[in-house]
């Protein structure tokens, strides 16, 4: 059995224009990664715009966007006084948050499970 040995470092703060309202830490297994979530949304617009998912890659020192159109999601969850945001829990290599979920132009939301897989970099709606 090999010793425990620590790794600490600090990852790259990017410049977001947008508010993280979700956030989650996670290790995908086929590359050997760990993995910082934040889930953004535009809180300076009145409209619903949808939400934009960026991870940060330990291994890479870098951060990326998931592409794609994702509906609105708002945490069910209370949020942590000091950061407004909700952590997802991590099982299985996903990232999971219960949340309200609408889909863009729909006045109503229903509850539902996200989950974000961290090997294939693919949010669901459970």
């Amino acid at each position: 059995m090999e010793p425990f040995k620590p790794v600490s470092a600090k990852y790259p703060t990017n410049s977001f224009s947008l508010s993280a309202f979700l956030y989650g830490f996670g290790y995908d297994s086929f590359t050997d990664d760990y993995l910082i979530v934040l889930a953004l949304y535009n809180s300076n617009s009145s409209s619903v715009s949808g939400t934009e998912i960026h991870i940060f890659s330990v291994r890479t020192n870098s951060w990326k966007q998931l592409e794609g159109c994702f509906t609105f999601i708002s945490p069910i969850d209370r949020p942590d006084p000091s950061t407004g945001s909700v952590a997802g829990s991590t099982l299985n290599g996903a990232i999971h948050w219960l949340a309200l979920c609408a889909e863009a132009g729909q006045a109503s939301s229903h509850a539902a499970i996200i989950s974000l897989d961290l090997t294939e970099k693919s949010l669901r709606n459970m």
